[in-house]
């Protein structure tokens, strides 16, 4: 059987933020934790491989010796943070990553999250695939008043009031407590 493919999605690195905007306090804790229980459920992580909160949800998945996957959007490999073993060069340019990892990954567990991490969560509704929001972690994770995107209802977002209450609702929605 196939392994279970989970996003771990939230903005681009810290370094595009404004001054003062990148204190995300104990969310890079949090990042590492999903990343570890992921990889303990046997999941491949799929991020989108910049630093910060991606950087910190593969750190524990490449520490454990799981694989971990970014989707590169430039032309060149070597682009990724130092815990991505495989990157998978698209060439298409900036904002077709945000729909190359929701068709690739089968859930995902958001983390905050801005303008990118928005284009990821429409793909993730459209395609109909399991979504778990972070709660009190900001951007589009606290943003939703309603558990749909649209009036089509195709799929409710849930939230997690803890790192490993996001990662137990996601693989229960998938069927799999072990990520096998």
């Amino acid at each position: 059987m196939k392994k279970l493919q989970i996003a771990v999605i939230w903005s681009a690195w810290p370094e595009e933020y404004p001054e003062g905007a990148n204190d995300f306090g104990g969310l890079y804790g949090a990042a590492y934790e999903i990343g570890r229980l992921l990889a303990e459920a046997g999941a491949i992580v799929i991020t989108g491989g910049k630093s910060g909160i991606m950087e910190w949800a593969s750190k524990w998945a490449k520490e454990a010796g799981w694989i971990t996957v970014w989707f590169v959007q430039w032309k060149t490999r070597r682009t990724s943070n130092a815990y991505v073993d495989i990157e998978i060069v698209t060439n298409v340019g900036t904002g077709w990553d945000a729909l190359m990892i929701p068709t690739s990954a089968d859930g995902a567990i958001v983390i905050g999250g801005w303008a990118g991490t928005l284009k990821e969560i429409c793909w993730f509704y459209l395609e109909k695939k399991p979504i778990v929001l972070l709660a009190n972690s900001r951007g589009w994770a606290d943003g939703f008043a309603s558990p749909f995107l649209d009036e089509r209802r195709l799929i409710p977002f849930v939230t997690a009031g803890s790192w490993a209450e996001a990662v137990s609702m996601l693989l229960r929605e998938l069927g799999s407590e072990s990520g096998n």
